[in-house]
């Protein structure tokens, strides 16, 4: 889990400080909605189904062709289950920062989940952290860490996720 902490500074620092390299000024930071579908697997596999709210806190171009890019924003979504006869649902709470600078595709995600089957309650925080093309599509590793004494067998410790997100840009803040 410290292994994130330095990433998600850095990218909070980034939403603070001057949006300024080599004398290029960047305007307002850009906000965006979302839409995001994906898949994981921990033990079984699960959908997944939510929104976030981007934030572009730090396109721009570097010295020649050297580009950077950094993304971050709160999420909201559910994981459910294809198990219909043991339907299980995981409403969720993330935060998300993902950043591009060159051939650096790198993105992190911190998640509190309360999965359920509507008869046990399991609470879990799950950092991940992996490769990422900017919010659009993730491919994150993440470590389900237990939050409560009670401990469902439904969902494993460790997981695989698949994000793909739609509509970037499509509600575009002009303000």
């Amino acid at each position: 889990m410290l292994l994130f902490l330095p990433f998600v500074g850095f990218c909070q620092d980034a939403q603070t400080r001057s949006n300024s390299y080599y004398g290029q000024e960047n305007k307002k930071d850009s906000k965006w909605l979302m839409i995001s579908g994906g898949v994981s697997y921990q033990k079984q596999v699960f959908g997944e189904l939510g929104m976030m709210y981007a934030t572009d806190v730090g396109s721009r171009y570097l010295d020649g062709p050297r580009y950077i890019a950094i993304i971050i924003g709160p999420k909201i979504s559910s994981e459910f289950n294809f198990k219909f006869n043991h339907f299980i649902i995981g409403p969720k709470i993330s935060y998300e920062a993902d950043i591009w600078l060159g051939y650096l595709l790198m993105g992190t995600r911190l998640n509190v989940i309360d999965y359920t089957d509507f008869k046990q309650n399991d609470f879990r925080f799950t950092p991940e952290i992996g490769l990422s093309f900017l919010s659009f599509v993730d491919l994150f590793y993440g470590y389900n860490i237990p939050l409560s004494s009670t401990r469902a067998d439904f969902a494993g410790t460790n997981r695989i996720t698949l994000t793909i997100s739609f509509g970037p840009r499509a509600f575009h803040d002009e303000d």
